[in-house]
């Protein structure tokens, strides 16, 4: 964690706030007061994705996308998907 005080942040604030972007934890001090410099991640909008992590939640989103969220899955979709849901759980 880089900890800065206010008055040497000021001429670094655009440094500092790259660093945080990037994942370092940075605190401005300006005396006993402490605040965290962090991303900050909208809750809609753009979003990271993770395709090994998200991978079943992003094919779902994105099969809502190119079908329309009212159309049914076709028997294969969910026969694919039961499919790769046993081997998931199976390498666990």
């Amino acid at each position: 964690m880089k900890t800065v005080t206010v008055t040497v942040a000021q001429p670094e604030l655009r440094k500092l706030v790259e660093e945080a972007f990037g994942g370092t934890a940075v605190v401005l001090a300006y005396g006993e007061k402490r605040v965290k410099l962090e991303r900050y991640i909208p809750v809609s909008g753009a979003v990271d994705f993770d395709l090994e992590a998200d991978s079943a939640e992003l094919e779902a989103e994105l099969l809502k996308g190119v079908r329309g969220i009212f159309t049914p899955y076709s028997r294969q979709d969910l026969d694919a998907i039961v499919e790769r849901v046993r081997a998931e759980k199976a390498s666990r």
